[in-house]
């Protein structure tokens, strides 16, 4: 009672016999939070009264009940507090004193802003930005300066730094300095993945509610990317060759050093420096690796490959290109591989070409002449003209086919001739220099380049008729060949009908009626091949009568011994299932054929004495000529055994069919080396050797008409001799007075009529 007298504005409760024990009693709540208040009361406290939370404050006086947790203890809370309030717990007429909660206003963040400098090696200028627009990584080693911003004065700060794999283990505290009144700098360097947490306090020690947080993520220095783009994987090439290399390096940052390594198999690695002079992120390099000044020698095996290494400092940014290898061959096995791929048209058109070109100049040069004696100035003129543009047409040539890889053993004596033709054909281009100038009068100087060129003209005429020889005889090996594939296909037709019969035959009638219709087609086959056998042989010389003789004999044994007859019954027999008779007429055809080519099919000796027969399984045992030429003889040979490395060699060749366009270029493979040289095949391996000149014509197989097939000029990158002759090196083949080659065509009236359909329908796919 003396307290209400002597201080009647003093916050003094009722009298009640109920005690308020408040906790807490002067809270302190961050702005915008929350707390709970509780309450013991003691006294005489109904089960059934009501305990209420009072609050005032500038919006006024507010009362919330309370929730009992126990027989005495209540509580609620204050949520969403801004501003200053005072509190008391009532219940009835009795109230506790009224409490103050103080707001406390908490620190918060309110921009951060970073600059990363990545390493010094790396070469790269610092990056700034807000935090929340750019991402908050680098490079190992780079420096990180945070500066944060907050809504009140920090007075504590402090950036923890967690890595590991759940980046929850802290590593460390990042240094931290005072920037302004409201603004903190943190600087750390980047190791790894890792969590930032950021924490400031007020003058009061208020913490920020929410540790700020961030993701630091590394990124990652990539090794140098690196690559010989040529030659690629893997390349031939001759002692002489000189074979062109290429390639690059590139990195993300900078590139520190480029080698280009180079050994033999069997010797250590040397290391050329490529550059660059200064870092750089991309390096590419192109050059010459001339083969004769490194001494290479066949057999060797040179191998290449780029290593570079970028500025990290800790050598990780270290790579190796792919092994690109290259085999060195003699020029022997690169001219086995050059007549691999070179056409009998394409052969024949070197010597027709440079007929024609002095031919076409002798004309020229005779019109110059008549016009000079007719004393047409005019006339005169023009014939000196296009005489000068026919000499150069025909000096481009001969110098062509001078400076040319001679693949086969005649064309060396082409060759020769051709250097001194070019020679002669300088003095010919002077003395129409000389007309021109009018130092010498255009008949007298005319007369002269005609008689010169008459001896140059018989020469490379006679060189012709050689050539022309020997591509009759080619011809004529080709159907040789053919009949050898023919036996061939046969062997692996009667092999495959022999489950057909015996005691327990195989019983799978449409596999039975495929192989019978195999069998009628290699019955047309033969058909189609005695005609083209019988045109080939009239058309050689008469020089090659021993082997023309031994031709057609072998035509005429063919038809006595009835080898067509036998497949064709075995076609019947196969087509009306009786597996037994099929592969009973089958084998007979099989073994009269190999009688008929004097050994097993698929490459037997046989007997010595039939030069076609031998030719059939690819010998050759005819003689020559009498007065026949230097090189004819080996030229053959050389024809030959290319032809018989692409029609398989003595080898089965399936019963895919016999193939009956084969030509010089046809595709297939030497073998030899364990690459197949063919315009066929998958490998597509560089060859890199001496030029080999393609002229384009008119016949089967020509380079530069697109046959990818054919020999042709240029290094010689896609094959042997591969390049595309360019505009001077075409001619066209009628210009050269070459008659289209001539594939065996002959008339269905010739095949059994049963057979014609499918004669039809197997040289439809040979465009004939």
């Amino acid at each position: 009672m003396l307290s209400r007298i002597f201080s009647p504005l003093a916050d003094i409760p009722p009298l009640s016999p109920l005690t308020f024990a408040v906790t807490p009693e002067a809270p302190e709540i961050p702005y915008g939070g929350e707390l709970a208040l509780n309450v013991e009361i003691g006294g005489p406290l109904g089960d059934g009264d009501q305990v209420w939370l009072i609050t005032r404050g500038p919006g006024g006086e507010h009362r919330a009940a309370c929730f009992r947790e126990g027989a005495h203890s209540f509580a609620q809370r204050l949520e969403n507090v801004v501003e200053p309030v005072e509190f008391c717990f009532a219940a009835g007429r009795a109230r506790s004193h009224w409490h103050r909660v103080d707001v406390l206003l908490q620190p918060k963040i309110a921009m951060a802003t970073a600059e990363i400098t990545p390493p010094e090696y790396a070469r790269l200028p610092a990056r700034q930005f807000v935090v929340g627009e750019g991402g908050l990584d680098g490079l190992r080693q780079s420096e990180v300066r945070l500066a944060v911003t907050s809504n009140r004065p920090p007075y504590g700060y402090r950036a923890w730094i967690f890595g590991g794999p759940a980046l929850d283990q802290e590593i460390a505290a990042a240094e931290a300095e005072r920037l302004s009144d409201k603004q903190v700098a943190f600087r750390w360097k980047i190791e790894g993945e890792a969590r930032i947490e950021i924490a400031i306090e007020d003058l009061r020690g208020t913490a920020n509610a929410e540790p700020y947080t961030l993701r630091q993520r590394v990124t990652p220095d990539q090794p140098p990317a690196v690559q010989i783009t040529e030659p690629s994987g893997f390349a031939l090439a001759t002692p002489r060759s000189v074979v062109p290399l290429s390639g690059y390096a590139e990195d993300d940052l900078a590139l520190a050093k480029v080698d280009l390594v180079r050994s033999v198999v069997g010797f250590r690695d040397r290391p050329h420096g490529m550059g660059p002079d200064a870092p750089d992120r991309r390096l590419e390099f192109s050059q010459k690796l001339d083969l004769a000044a490194l001494g290479s020698a066949p057999g060797e095996v040179i191998e290449l490959y780029l290593e570079a290494r970028d500025l990290n400092p800790a050598l990780t940014g270290v790579a190796s290109s792919e092994i690109a290898r290259i085999q060195v061959i003699s020029e022997d096995r690169y001219a086995a591989m050059v007549r691999q791929r070179t056409t009998l048209r394409e052969f024949l058109l070197r010597y027709e070409a440079l007929d024609a070109r002095i031919q076409e100049f002798s004309e020229a040069v005779e019109a110059l002449k008549e016009a000079a004696e007719a004393g047409d100035e005019t006339a005169t003129e023009k014939a000196l003209a296009e005489a000068q543009e026919a000499h150069q047409r025909a000096a481009d040539l001969f110098g062509r086919i001078a400076d040319d890889f001679p693949a086969f053993e005649l064309e060396k004596k082409q060759v020769e001739s051709a250097k001194g033709i070019a020679e002669e054909f300088k003095g010919h281009g002077e003395a129409l220099g000389d007309i021109a100038e009018g130092r010498k009068a255009a008949a007298v100087a005319a007369a002269e380049i005609l008689e010169k060129l008459g001896r140059s003209q018989q020469q490379v005429r006679e060189q012709r008729a050689e050539a022309e020889s020997v591509g009759a005889a080619a011809r004529l090996m080709e159907v040789a060949l053919k009949f050898g594939a023919l036996a061939r296909e046969q062997a692996d037709a009667a092999r495959r009908l022999e489950r057909f019969s015996g005691p327990n035959p195989e019983r799978n009638p449409g596999l039975l009626r495929a192989l019978g219709e195999a069998e009628a087609k290699l019955a047309a086959n033969a058909t189609a091949l005695l005609a083209e056998l019988a045109e080939k042989a009239a058309a050689l010389p008469e020089g090659f009568a021993e082997l023309a003789g031994s031709a057609k004999a072998f035509a005429r044994r063919f038809d006595e011994f009835g080898i067509r007859e036998d497949l064709r019954k075995a076609a019947g027999f196969a087509e009306n299932e009786d597996g037994t008779q099929a592969h009973q007429f089958a084998k007979v055809a099989l073994e009269k054929l190999e009688q008929l080519l004097g050994g097993p099919a698929g490459g037997g000796q046989g007997e010595p004495g039939d030069p076609f027969a031998a030719m059939c399984q690819g010998r050759m045992e005819f003689g020559m000529p009498d007065g026949a030429g230097d090189g004819i003889g080996e030229t053959l040979s050389q024809m030959l055994q290319a032809l018989a490395g692409r029609t398989g060699g003595g080898q089965g060749s399936g019963m895919g069919g016999m193939g009956m366009g084969l030509g010089m270029g046809a595709g297939g493979g030497d073998g030899s080396d364990g690459y197949a040289m063919g315009g066929n095949t998958p490998l597509n391996i560089p060859i890199f050797g001496p030029d080999r000149l393609s002229l384009d014509g008119a016949g089967p197989g020509s380079r530069a008409g697109g046959n990818p097939d054919a020999a042709g000029g240029g290094s010689g990158r896609r094959g042997p001799g591969a390049g595309r002759a360019g505009e001077s090196e075409t001619i066209d083949a009628a210009a050269a007075g070459a008659e289209p080659e001539d594939r065996g065509a002959f008339t269905l009236e010739d095949v059994p009529e049963k057979y014609r359909d499918a004669v039809k329908r197997y040289f439809a796919a040979d465009g004939e």
